[in-house]
């Protein structure tokens, strides 16, 4: 389903993905050899070309069985840790959604996963930034960027 939304001034798409719907109602697994309903496999079926775009997208949970944490850390956390992305930029780029009782907890999930995952990373970050300055590794990256 496609929305546009006005933001800013500026019109942006806004998508709705529902994973029951558009995915699977038994969404299981971490990698496609744990069959074709996992996280990697909506991660970057779903999730990631809404980023690449720049495009919004509210993302409907109800439907489903229900999800393994593994499954919402894999599919939401891959998004920074695998996929290279700001927390911040997902939490912009998408909206939550569940009305099923007791599904909150997934939403309260995946917020969790994406802010523990942008946390880590940027502390992996700060220790190769102190480590590669005494080196002067960094440094020079940096310098080659600006120019």
């Amino acid at each position: 389903m496609l929305l546009f939304a006005a933001e800013k001034g500026c019109r942006i798409m806004m998508t709705t993905i529902d994973i029951a719907q558009d995915f699977s109602r038994f969404p299981r697994g971490l990698t496609p050899k744990d069959g074709p309903n996992n996280a990697t496999t909506f991660r970057q079926q779903h999730l990631v070309p809404v980023l690449e775009n720049n495009d919004r997208a509210i993302v409907v949970l109800d439907g489903v069985g229900g999800y393994s944490a593994s499954f919402l850390d894999e599919a939401f956390g891959g998004l920074v840790r695998k996929e290279g992305y700001s927390a911040k930029k997902v939490f912009d780029s998408f909206e939550f959604r569940a009305t099923k009782l007791g599904y909150g907890m997934f939403i309260r999930g995946i917020k969790r996963f994406v802010e523990w995952t942008g946390n880590e990373v940027d502390a992996k970050l700060e220790r190769e930034d102190s480590d590669d300055l005494t080196s002067g590794k960094r440094y020079w990256q940096k310098i080659a960027f600006l120019q």
